[in-house]
């Protein structure tokens, strides 16, 4: 087994003259001189296993999850700080003591890249992450709408890489909240939420909003490895947590993936609500998303159709909808059509305030509640 070292200097010399006592130098298959060449090392295959001083520069879950994607990992910790969120990911913890360093590399077998858990816990709450094909009419609004109905027991995030919306729709300050979180759960940080997460007020319902980015050019800064950790902490924290994703996937390119954040939220996720436009070319949308990502979501599917109106797909304009998706053999997922009321969205995203609670008793309010019971069966 060849194994890679980024250790302080005097400790690596120590490490290797320990090795060299038994002619075991040679399990050093490179000396790195910080995490780049760690990195580079690893992606090579010049090595199975590295050890790392937990001080070694810009180390962070980020990176120690893809060094795992490659080798195996130690850090070693010479203070109780050091392990500051460096179990977040499958690491072992060394001692500083070289002898005891210069044992685990003798004694070292294969270590398997890591595989990634399901994220679901059983009686905590759920990821519901909103989606649908590229064109998704009305998925910000329903979210918003679905936000004001479940209110105060469920927190909305805006995970739309391309045009985050929620700020506006809510009428809350644009911030860039959610980079904060991220930010401090990839440091090993306790976060405290109170500080992030925002009342939408009366307006929706008193709902709990966590804002994406204040520019969507900052999307690099939402690291795609902390986002479990982003799932367990809105899961110990709400009974819900729905999560505006941008929609379809695009192309995956090889290096920066603008998709890779839609992609682990809808592979992460408890639920998924796939939103199309309720047109004839809303539904083809739909129904080519659906073929093209068969397999990525392993989760519980809802459609939800919106704008659904007889002017677009004739009389009983709902019962057309759902007849042309059953009979395309799309007979497994339920289907929750919405109701066109144009006017009032527009009346409602002018005031800024939810149309769910603008006029509770309209056919729309009754249709977003019929979501919501999709969405929570069992109550």
């Amino acid at each position: 087994m060849s194994v890679l070292i980024c250790l302080p200097d005097r400790l690596e010399a120590e490490v290797i003259s320990i090795l060299a006592q038994t002619r075991q130098e040679t399990l050093i298959a490179r000396r790195c001189a910080d995490l780049a060449e760690v990195l580079a090392a690893a992606r090579a295959k010049v090595g199975s296993f590295a050890v790392i001083a937990a001080s070694v520069e810009f180390l962070d879950v980020s990176i120690l999850s893809e060094l795992r994607d490659h080798v195996g990992v130690g850090i070693v910790a010479d203070t109780a700080d050091n392990l500051d969120g460096l179990r977040f990911v499958d690491v072992e913890i060394l001692s500083p003591v070289a002898v005891e360093i210069a044992q685990r590399i003798q004694h070292a077998t294969i270590v398997q890249p890591v595989s990634r858990p399901q994220t679901s816990v059983s009686g905590e709450g759920q990821i519901i992450a909103v989606w649908g094909p590229p064109g998704s009419h009305g998925r910000s609004t329903l979210v918003a709408d679905m936000a004001a109905h479940l209110s105060a027991q469920a927190v909305t995030v805006d995970l739309d890489m391309f045009a985050p919306s929620l700020a506006q729709i809510f009428d809350v300050d644009e911030t860039s909240a959610l980079i904060g979180v991220i930010r401090q759960l990839d440091q090993g940080r306790e976060v405290d939420l109170e500080q992030f997460v925002v009342s939408a007020g009366k307006e929706f319902g008193g709902a709990n909003v966590l804002v994406g980015m204040n520019s969507p050019q900052r999307w690099p800064e939402i690291s795609v490895s902390v986002l479990p950790k982003l799932w367990t902490l809105l899961r110990s924290s709400y009974s819900a947590a729905v999560v505006d994703v941008s929609g379809g996937l695009g192309v995956r390119p090889e290096r920066r993936d603008r998709y890779a954040v839609t992609r682990a939220s809808v592979e992460q996720a408890d639920v998924v609500v796939q939103v199309a436009s309720g047109t004839p070319l809303g539904l083809r949308r739909l129904v080519d998303h659906l073929e093209e990502t068969r397999g990525i979501v392993t989760a519980r599917q809802i459609i939800v159709l919106t704008g659904v109106r007889s002017s677009a797909l004739g009389r009983s304009p709902a019962r057309q909808a759902t007849g042309v998706l059953r009979e395309l053999g799309i007979t497994d997922i339920p289907i929750v059509t919405v109701s066109d009321n144009r006017a009032r969205l527009d009346e409602a995203l002018l005031s800024g305030r939810s149309a769910r609670i603008g006029w509770p008793k309209s056919a729309y309010a009754a249709d977003i509640a019929k979501v919501c019971a999709q969405l929570f069966p069992e109550q």
